[in-house]
């Protein structure tokens, strides 16, 4: 008797409309009587896939605006979801511009040169905490051009800057030119990581291709170390730092679509 296993059958998935998944859930009861445990087990997780939808009716993808994800990050550090949103929703009531709407009304979050007009004291009043100087000087640098960095350079350059100061350790130093702090070993690292995803992003439909991605995080980190950022091995830091350059990632290629 041959007893080598047989290779698995594998059928098409179907593309359903959830009133044709709830048909095709019904007639499983029938075919369970006959087939046994394996439609039982597809009937059990296909039921689970429909309760999940059902629960998240109404979520949608966010596709955060590039400036706002820059920042909500800045605020992010050690702060819950809820604490988030209501710092978000200050700044934006503060210093966004206000629609009008049949509705109602709605305050939007605030341009780089909007929030710019904010002091330091002004941050600091909406209960920023250290957080305040980071935005600040994030808006300043954004509104002067100073600093020599795309936007998307800057992006990483920020996302480099908080973690450094989150985990509390040393990486270059921090100078004034022209009344601008600058950290030229940050600056040079965010240069080399946008160099990196440049690369990476001229294979099409790159987002979506495991493979590009798992060697663009490899790639990332090899680049991380080889730079001594941080200068000990921390996976945690290498979790944020990816973390953010696939959302940054992400936000760019729906906004060039």
């Amino acid at each position: 008797m041959d007893k080598r296993r047989k290779p698995a059958i594998r059928e098409p998935r179907p593309h359903l409309t959830m009133e044709e998944m709830r048909s095709y859930l019904t007639s499983l009861k029938e075919i369970e009587s006959v087939t046994g445990i394996r439609y039982i087990k597809l009937h059990v997780t296909a039921k689970m896939i429909i309760g999940i939808r059902e629960a998240g009716r109404g979520i949608r993808i966010l596709r955060q605006d590039l400036w706002e994800m820059i920042i909500t990050f800045i605020i992010s550090q050690q702060k819950t979801i809820p604490a988030i949103r209501a710092l978000v929703e200050a700044l934006s009531e503060k210093y966004g511009t206000r629609y009008e709407l049949s509705s109602g009304y709605y305050y939007a979050f605030p341009t780089p040169e909007e929030l710019n007009h904010a002091s330091l004291d002004d941050l600091l009043a909406l209960k920023l905490g250290y957080r305040a100087k980071y935005i600040k000087r994030t808006c300043e640098d954004i509104c002067s051009g100073k600093i020599g960095l795309t936007f998307e350079e800057k992006a990483f350059y920020d996302i480099l800057m908080a973690l450094r100061d989150e985990y509390n350790f040393e990486y270059g130093k921090d100078k004034i030119v022209d009344d601008i702090s600058v950290n030229e070993k940050c600056s040079s690292l965010a240069r080399k990581i946008k160099e990196i995803i440049d690369a990476k992003s001229s294979f099409a439909d790159w987002l979506n291709n495991q493979n590009v991605r798992d060697q663009l995080k490899f790639d990332i980190k090899v680049c991380l170390i080889k730079n001594g950022y941080p200068p000990q091995y921390s996976p945690e830091v290498f979790r944020k730092v990816m973390e953010q350059v696939e959302n940054i990632e992400e936000h760019s290629s729906i906004s060039g679509m």
